[in-house]
């Protein structure tokens, strides 16, 4: 009879030590994850900051920023005036008929231009009555850190942060507004 107790105690230890060694395992596993998760996030706050700098330095806007508009109708927006203005004088002008030859119409409309630089303001003329004008600036290239399942992975991509310009001189998502349109706007000469 004592040498089973002594054969349970042996056995209970032997589990124990099994456990507390299982347990020291997956400590020592999840303790090296959240180690390498808080590394990730260090090193995308850092790579944020460098890879921001470095969409910085792109001067041509070569995507087609598009803007929402809001609270028009569709005759007013039937025809829009684009005029892309360069150190103070009317570079281009472009009129956009819409809707579209194929029937399409949205009021998340495309900007004219294939190509600016980030330095040019483009200005929009509606039509109707109440004709409005709306100057955009401040476009410019934004760092898109490359996330997978477990956090940061590295790299990135510069993408057009289009919804972040400034709308008649007020920050903007995306949005032209009917009520916040210039009624008038004094537009420069164009270049010859």
């Amino acid at each position: 009879m004592k040498a089973l107790t002594t054969r349970k105690r042996r056995v209970l230890k032997g589990c124990l030590g099994a456990l507390g060694v299982a347990l020291l395992a997956v400590t020592v596993l999840a303790s090296g994850f959240w180690w390498s998760l808080e590394g990730r996030k260090k090193q995308a706050v850092l790579d944020g900051a460098r890879y921001a700098a470095a969409c910085d330095t792109i001067s041509t806007i070569t995507e087609h920023p598009a803007v929402s508009f809001s609270g028009f109708t569709k005759a007013e927006l039937s025809k829009l005036t684009f005029y892309l203005i360069r150190n103070g004088k009317i570079l281009n002008d472009t009129v956009v008929h819409y809707p579209q030859p194929d029937g399409l119409y949205a009021f998340n409309i495309p900007l004219a231009f294939a190509r600016f630089k980030k330095t040019d303001t483009i200005v929009i003329e509606t039509t109707g009555k109440a004709k409005r004008f709306y100057r955009l600036a401040g476009f410019h290239y934004a760092a898109s850190l490359h996330y997978g399942m477990m956090g940061y992975v590295g790299g990135c991509d510069c993408h057009l942060a289009e919804e972040d310009c400034t709308v008649n001189g007020r920050r903007s998502r995306g949005f032209l507004r009917k009520q916040d349109g210039l009624p008038t706007l004094p537009l420069p000469a164009h270049c010859k």
